[in-house]
């Protein structure tokens, strides 16, 4: 399912105060001029606004698996203000934030396009190698972290960082990759180098991209270790893979959307939903 910005009723409530924040869910606190309280919620992609016990707004609004949003865009999205003014949130600073959450653009500007899977490690496989039969001039990229020390010896830190790949076969069992097509070189050389990489830089080092990420899970702890190619072959469904396949682009760019529509089909004949 693709998701952009709502279309909401705005409430046009003006209120002297809001707070909050949060996780899965984000939720916040806001009262009126006149003491009435008025409280928001977001999780699981449902985006909620209550006042005194009475829904304003009940709809949904993006992945199902989505909770990550920022009280500029609350305010933005349920149309309302604080003593006077909206709450502005510059695109510098949901990127920023972005860095550190699945801080999705609401504005409009951005489409997305998400499915989470559980299945076996050979469809995840499949759905790469598909991918990259279709444009055999994709580039694949691991993101990961990696502890390096900081000012002092003893004190170490986890930096973003990213690596070329030729299969996933070659990643580990718990991680995430991007598939890019029309890499800029100089843009990937600069990124495989660096050991603080950003999300931003990663996006913009490709014309098109998708981000699959994935976990491996195996609650029975049959065998120790992971092996892809073992996995491959265990027809007991005993290394399954939960994980989510997702992409974003331009909403006005029919060229990105194209892609995506190709990257879709893949997705959902690999990961085909539960009976």
């Amino acid at each position: 399912m693709f998701f952009s910005r709502p279309d909401l009723k705005p409430l046009n409530i003006d209120l002297i105060s809001i707070e909050g924040g949060g996780s899965c869910p984000s939720q916040f606190w806001g009262q009126t001029a006149d003491g009435r309280s008025l409280y928001i919620r977001y999780r699981g992609g449902h985006f909620g606004v209550e006042c005194e016990d009475v829904k304003l707004i009940d709809a949904c609004i993006g992945p199902g698996l989505h909770g990550d949003l920022l009280v500029e865009q609350a305010c933005d999205l349920a149309g309302l203000t604080v003593r006077g003014k909206r709450l502005v949130l510059s695109e510098e600073a949901r990127l920023e934030a972005a860095e550190h959450g699945p801080i999705l653009d609401w504005s409009g500007r951005t489409t997305y396009w998400e499915r989470h899977f559980q299945g076996a490690p050979a469809q995840a496989l499949h759905f790469i190698d598909t991918l990259q039969l279709r444009h055999p001039l994709g580039v694949l990229l691991e993101i990961y972290f990696e502890s390096l020390p900081l000012k002092g010896k003893d004190t170490r830190g986890l930096f973003r960082a990213c690596r070329l790949r030729k299969r996933l076969s070659e990643c580990p069992d718990l991680g995430a990759v991007v598939f890019g097509v029309e890499a800029d070189d100089q843009k990937i050389a600069g990124i495989v180098e660096s050991r603080d990489v950003k999300l931003s830089a990663v996006a913009t080092a490709f014309r098109y991209s998708m981000h699959f990420t994935y976990r491996f899970w195996n609650p029975i702890r049959k065998k120790s270790g992971f092996s892809w190619e073992e996995a491959g072959r265990d027809e007991d469904d005993r290394w399954p893979l939960r994980g989510s396949v997702r992409a974003d682009f331009a909403t006005q760019d029919s060229d990105a959307r194209a892609f995506v529509d190709t990257v879709v089909p893949v997705a959902e004949a690999c990961f085909p939903e539960p009976a």
